[in-house]
């Protein structure tokens, strides 16, 4: 569960969008644009890849958004679990194994990067639908800048939660 799941890879998107930089100059079309409707065909075949790309990157968002719900309800579920213990059990630690209270920090810190994450790329999605119909090239760049610098979500972080949690199995 260290990344978020990721199934369009960043080589499409950057070719896409490089594509879509290079089509907005007509000096690029070279004897090409004296053909009828070419500039049309062509940016017609490129809306119909961002199509694709955008609906196998909602499905990717509705996954990230079920690990965050799961996590969610992972988090409220232990929360009721431990509403009878009393403070002192929820700190209790047993020789290297993590407290209760441990645990569920870990879980709510993973459950907030995951939302976090989740936030990000959606608003992201977002922005390019809003540019697919009158992209710029700055516009483009700075979403595919974000996209590239996927996931936000640094795998040492989550292993440093993990090593808490899992520190008997680690020993």
């Amino acid at each position: 569960m260290g990344t978020p799941p990721c199934s369009i890879s960043v080589t499409v998107q950057k070719c896409f969008f490089h594509h879509w930089k290079l089509l907005q100059n007509p000096k690029n079309y070279g004897s090409l644009k004296n053909l009828d409707h070419i500039k049309i065909s062509i940016f017609t075949k490129q809306t119909d890849s961002l199509q694709k790309i955008m609906l196998s990157m909602t499905k990717t968002l509705e996954e990230l958004n079920g690990v965050v719900l799961f996590l969610a309800k992972t988090i409220c579920d232990a929360k009721q679990q431990v509403k009878g213990g009393s403070v002192k059990q929820l700190h209790l630690r047993i020789g290297v194994k993590p407290s209760i209270a441990d645990c569920l920090e870990g879980l709510q810190i993973l459950q907030e990067m995951y939302q976090s994450e989740y936030r990000l790329k959606s608003l992201v999605m977002s922005a390019i639908a809003s540019l697919a119909l009158n992209p710029s090239v700055d516009d483009l760049q700075a979403l595919e800048r974000i996209l590239v610098d996927q996931p936000n979500i640094l795998k040492e972080e989550v292993q440093s939660i993990y090593d808490v949690i899992f520190a008997e199995e680690i020993c």
